[in-house]
């Protein structure tokens, strides 16, 4: 595509159209070793710079051109950034920097966990997990399959019969297969094996650079949080962090927030007298282990909480409970009068206004959803209001 947009250099001087090149100056058309040497901002580009425009971008010009067999753009990409669309071509002048090949022993290592007998004659246990993390899966040929199961599981033949047991095994995105050939005796005993006790190489010992292993633990952290799965990943990581802590709910609304991110959650509706939740104990900072301290979530604490976390919660929470409030924040805002339902001050009726639109915006959700047959995810307006601002009635 240089020659939809020629460039023109005298020396280290770039210009981009032959009338701009000084009288008596003989001008090359730029190629791509001259740009390599070049120096300009314009031609450098970071990960980090390029992701802050476009994620999909940054992995475009990073990942998939490799500077050697693939290096340019064939056809325009487009991007998306800023409500905008962009739409780029890309040459790569340098290669891609090598890559420091961390699965390959790790891989290995897996495999040399992966031990069974020679000769079986009993069922045997078929390795499903390895180091790292990895899984492994058993597939048997299909002619042998009434002789062993994927489980190690024997069924002896009338005579010895010779059998290949393919293995894959699965890191992250990354997979390996293997076989292995046993023989299925008529009649006998298992061979012994000896499992060979192996320990995990460090990832960063893998690696080999204490700043490169250090960039890789950020990008999965900032994958894991903001990538397109962050949503899923964290309340997975909630529900697990709950169900570990033994936490109890008890109180509705409190119900409601758990059940956003944990759909296993079911709630008795039941409640307490008392108590808005309870849980067993805490995780230290510096452990993974649960601190056994069970302690009770009560509304004297959970109102102190929101005082020290937010002033504007203990608004809600006293018109919840009905109770005169008596706040300095809420004087400020809303003067002297403190039965909310007959505060006319010009703040509540700007909440009001506010309320109103949520509710028709959230009855033409409805209507919408109603048109394409799909079902609305919210029961009520106080459901709906709770999950997309926290609020905890409509009045």
């Amino acid at each position: 595509y240089r020659d939809l947009l020629p460039v023109w250099h005298v020396g280290d001087d770039v210009y981009y159209d032959l009338a701009s090149v000084p009288a008596g100056e003989m001008a090359e058309r730029v190629d791509v070793d001259f740009l390599n040497d070049y120096a300009s901002d314009r031609l450098d580009f970071s990960f980090d710079e390029v992701t802050s425009l476009s994620s999909g971008l940054a992995d475009y010009m990073f990942s998939e051109l490799d500077g050697e067999t693939d290096p340019y753009t064939g056809e325009p990409k487009d991007f998306s950034g800023n409500n905008n669309d962009y739409h780029y071509m890309v040459y790569r002048f340098t290669p891609a920097e090598d890559k420091t090949d961390v699965f390959t022993p790790m891989f290995d290592l897996v495999e040399q966990q992966i031990v069974i007998p020679d000769t079986v004659a009993e069922d045997i246990e078929l390795p499903k997990e390895g180091l790292y993390g990895a899984t492994i899966e058993w597939t048997i040929a299909e002619e042998h399959e009434d002789l062993i199961d994927d489980e190690g599981a024997v069924t002896n033949p009338d005579e010895d019969t010779e059998v290949s047991l393919t293995y894959k095994i699965t890191l992250g995105s990354e997979t390996r297969t293997g076989a292995k050939t046993i023989t299925i005796l008529a009649e006998g005993e298992n061979a012994d094996v000896t499992v060979p006790d192996v320990s995990e190489t460090p990832i960063d010992e893998l690696i080999g650079d204490e700043t490169d292993y250090q960039n890789v633990v950020d990008a999965l952290v900032d994958d894991e949080l903001g990538g397109d799965d962050a949503t899923e990943t964290i309340n997975n990581h909630l529900a697990d962090l709950y169900t570990k802590l033994g936490v109890e709910v008890f109180d509705y609304h409190l119900a409601l927030d758990y059940a956003s991110f944990n759909s296993d959650f079911e709630f008795n509706g039941k409640g307490d007298r008392h108590l808005l939740a309870k849980v067993d104990g805490y995780i230290p900072l510096d452990s993974d282990d649960v601190a056994s301290e069970p302690f009770e979530v009560t509304p004297d604490r959970y109102l102190e909480y929101t005082l020290d976390k937010n002033a504007a919660l203990y608004v809600i929470n006293a018109s919840r409970a009905k109770e005169i409030i008596h706040s300095v924040y809420y004087e400020q805002m809303f003067g002297t009068q403190t039965d909310i339902t007959k505060n006319n001050s010009d703040m509540m009726d700007e909440i009001q206004e506010q309320v109103n639109q949520s509710v028709q915006y959230y009855n033409y959700l409805k209507q919408v959803y109603s048109q394409y047959g799909i079902t609305y995810p919210y029961d009520n307006f106080i459901d709906y209001a709770y999950a997309q601002y926290g609020t905890f009635d409509d009045e």
